[in-house]
């Protein structure tokens, strides 16, 4: 429920990025727009995105719990019985010529899924890669991670302040 709440607010938070709790903490790297999230006045998580040439956009969180994730967002993907069901999506990720992960996605809107990264050590490798391919079920995507590197220090500081305040 915890990692459902998370995926939501990621982009909840994505999408509402004009809200006045958002404002102070707004930052903008490159392609990247981020910011912290709030629910009242607790602090759920900081976020990043980034709208892609081909029509997605990448996604990054850092909650509260220290949860690190990563989503996906398309206005023409439907995955509204996936998200009413429960059902996960098998996604295969990987990042230049490293070995291919398979991780299990959650649809947390009609249009948007994501999954926790946490564990992968994709911290570091996010910031040395060049590119990361997302096999989406009918191809293959390329994001390009050229300027992720100072996005995810921002969000590492973002949310390192109000884990700690």
């Amino acid at each position: 429920m915890r990692a459902f709440l998370s995926a939501a607010t990621l982009i909840a938070a994505a999408i509402t990025a004009t809200s006045s709790a958002l404002a102070a903490d707004n930052f903008v790297s490159g392609n990247w727009r981020g910011g912290a999230v709030f629910d009242g006045s607790k602090f759920v998580q900081c976020n990043m995105w980034a709208p892609y040439i081909n029509n997605w956009d990448l996604m990054f969180a850092m909650t509260q719990s220290g949860d690190f994730r990563l989503g996906l967002r398309n206005q023409k993907l439907d995955m509204t019985w996936s998200q009413l069901f429960g059902q996960k999506l098998g996604v295969r990720m990987q990042i230049d010529d490293n070995p291919v992960i398979v991780k299990a996605f959650t649809a947390t809107s009609a249009t948007v899924a994501s999954t926790s990264i946490a564990k992968l050590g994709w911290d570091k490798a996010l910031r040395a890669g060049k590119v990361l391919r997302v096999h989406t079920g009918s191809r293959v995507r390329r994001f390009p991670l050229a300027g992720i590197d100072p996005a995810l220090s921002q969000l590492s500081a973002c949310a390192a302040k109000h884990r700690s305040a």
